[in-house]
């Protein structure tokens, strides 16, 4: 079997069924990389998770002919091409965008009465426009998906599973008959982001207002750290933009700045909860790149009273004595080498996390705080605890 057809067996074994042209041309624009298996899956991953699923992925044949009701027989890939707010009314999430009050925005699409616009069901349900490559599907949220937003980018991935509804090929999601695998298609973010598609749903001419362009960046900042596997907060981006409204708006300049804001931000506050694996079994390998952030770093190879010891600068009868302890020979004893236990955070859940080979940048002054991104493939032995050999800090 040849690399070639090596690569497309892995993946087709995930459902993600490549076009043999578009892998062929992706492994030759990789060929100055070491080419080891295992490093160009990753890659080829990487390329595909932003590639159009038009050009890089055969469409779907599984239900070509099927009945009008029916459940998927198998997972497929699809993807997002537009998420529409259908809880929320077009008006007041235009205005929202736009940041303009109602009077104002009624007048612009030549609105008179408001009373309709103005009520806030209290509730999001999404919309999706989908597609395989080939068709467009819609689907609609049978139960919320913690992990939709409205700001997910235009040119996401979705693997939806076995037993997914399909009504006259309108698509019900469920929760657990879902994943998003995340990703996004430049084209499609300026085609098809929030403002351009309430536009089109207001018949209204897309604004070449400030604010509203201003919208755009956002959109496009937020796509750079997706890319990068970062999914920010759309509230807290929009609040660290404004923060830097005094800095000439260049966005590569701004990525920089909102880069070190985030790097020394919570977690809680600025990065979307982890979602990816809330269903999965006890063992398994992660399925795709994570940020976490470090709580605590221990050493669990070398005696808690020794490292104390150290820290406080006192000999070891010294610190005996005001721990309470009688007998040292156990703590006396330095097993030679470390081992660091982390608690990590996606902002939601706290997990440990332990090396299993040492990570030359971990030390035990690695502040809390830092960020760390856990590669895919590393591995996941129980719901609370990663062994940690694929990671960058």
């Amino acid at each position: 079997m040849t690399q070639l057809e090596e690569i497309h067996l892995h993946f087709a074994r995930n459902h993600i069924k490549l076009r043999m042209e578009w892998l062929r041309e992706v492994v030759n624009f990789l060929s100055n990389v070491k080419k080891s298996t295992d490093k160009l899956l990753d890659l080829v991953y990487h390329q595909w998770i932003y590639s159009n699923i038009k050009q890089s992925t055969e469409p779907a044949r599984a239900f070509e002919n099927s009945e009008d009701i029916f459940d998927l027989p198998q997972p497929l890939v699809f993807q997002i091409q537009s998420v529409t707010d259908i809880g929320t009314p077009f008006l007041k999430q235009y205005q929202t965008l736009v940041q303009k009050d109602y009077d104002e925005t009624a007048a612009e699409i030549g609105v008179n009465e408001l009373d309709d616009f103005k009520i806030d069901k209290g509730f999001k349900c999404f919309c999706l426009q989908i597609t395989d490559g080939e068709r467009i599907f819609k689907a609609f949220e049978q139960k919320r998906i913690p992990n939709l937003l409205l700001s997910t980018p235009p040119g996401s991935k979705i693997l939806l599973f076995r037993g997914t509804r399909i009504n006259q090929n309108i698509i019900f999601l469920d929760p657990k008959k879902c994943q998003l695998l995340g990703g996004a298609v430049y084209d499609l973010m300026l085609q098809n982001n929030s403002l351009h598609s309430l536009c089109r749903l207001l018949n209204r001419q897309i604004p070449s207002d400030p604010r509203s362009a201003q919208m755009t960046q956002l959109e496009e900042i937020h796509l750079h750290f997706a890319r990068n596997h970062i999914k920010l907060r759309m509230e807290w981006l929009r609040e660290v933009v404004n923060f830097l409204s005094n800095i000439k708006k260049i966005t590569d300049k701004l990525l920089d700045l909102v880069y070190h804001q985030w790097l020394y931000s919570n977690i809680k506050q600025s990065t979307e909860s982890i979602k990816e694996f809330e269903n999965s079994e006890d063992i398994f390998n992660l399925p795709q790149p994570l940020v976490f952030q470090i709580q605590s770093v221990t050493d669990i190879g070398t005696p808690f009273l020794k490292q104390y010891q150290t820290l406080v600068q006192k000999d070891y009868d010294e610190t005996a004595a005001e721990i309470g302890v009688n007998e040292l020979d156990d703590f006396k004893i330095d097993k030679g080498f470390k081992c660091f236990c982390l608690q990590i955070t996606d902002g939601e859940r706290i997990f440990k996390a332990v090396e299993q080979k040492r990570v030359p940048t971990l030390s035990l002054s690695t502040p809390p705080g830092s960020k760390i991104l856990i590669f895919r493939g590393t591995y996941w032995v129980v719901p609370s605890m990663i062994l940690c050999y694929k990671i960058i800090l």
